[in-house]
């Protein structure tokens, strides 16, 4: 909320929450990754940070080392997803263009990403921005109101993934589109099977940024749908 410092004015007025405004904040990252047979995963991603989602990273980057930003870097990309994740190289644009997004680039792996069944492997779709897990919305009573901005980004987003699959290697089952709408938000994603593996395209959005106490339990039934859906398996097995 706002109020105009000027004689006779005596109203406060909502402030336009941008944060949630897709028009201006909308997060877009574009990875293409490569599975292999060893359990690792080999990334490459570009991201769009635009309004405040760029002034945000922005502000907690400029000024620190560069072993502090790779450090904040390997916090928030794919942030429960990944074991033993490494950050290769980064590289940033339009860093102090504040009217112009953010736009940056990562070069990424990790291990210990599958599970080796037996000349099978599973895998998680590699998010940048997954639906994250908190002990605020896993309790059972609130007594409060709950800021989602403490649970995780807020930030419409948009991800495009290509999912390279080890020479020899197929999908066994395509996974089911999702699609999950409610007053708390929008998510979406669309798989598609494409010559090299497998393209995922993902959108997210909340509709919602404090969540007062008497709506705790339904956004939490909302909430943890997407938590569940969002860790939706990929099972690819050697047909070679």
């Amino acid at each position: 909320f706002a109020l105009i410092v000027k004689e006779g004015e005596n109203d406060i007025f909502r402030l336009p929450n941008d944060i949630l405004d897709t028009g201006k904040n909308k997060v877009v990252y574009e990875t293409k990754s490569t599975i292999g047979t060893d359990r690792t995963i080999d990334m490459k991603v570009s991201a769009t940070h635009p309004g405040m989602a760029g002034g945000f990273m922005r502000e907690v980057l400029t000024g620190i080392s560069d072993d502090q930003q790779k450090n904040f870097l390997l916090d928030v990309l794919g942030k429960g997803i990944f074991q033993n994740m490494n950050l290769v190289e980064y590289k940033f644009e339009n860093m102090n263009e504040i009217s112009n997004p953010l736009l940056s680039k990562y070069s990424l792996n990790a291990k210990d990403y599958s599970d080796d069944l037996s000349e099978m492997l599973m895998f998680r779709v590699p998010y940048m921005n997954p639906i994250q897990s908190s002990p605020a919305i896993l309790s059972k009573t609130r007594y409060n109101r709950l800021d989602l901005s403490a649970i995780g980004s807020l930030d419409p987003t948009v991800e495009k993934i290509t999912v390279n699959f080890p020479k020899g290697y197929s999908m066994i089952k395509l996974p089911a589109d999702i699609i999950v709408k409610g007053k708390y938000g929008t998510y979406e994603v669309k798989f598609k099977q494409i010559k090299e593996g497998l393209y995922v395209e993902k959108y997210q959005t909340f509709s919602k940024t404090i969540i007062d106490q008497k709506e705790f339990d339904e956004f939490k039934e909302f909430y943890l749908k997407l938590l569940d859906v969002d860790k939706t398996k990929v099972l690819i097995q050697k047909t070679q």
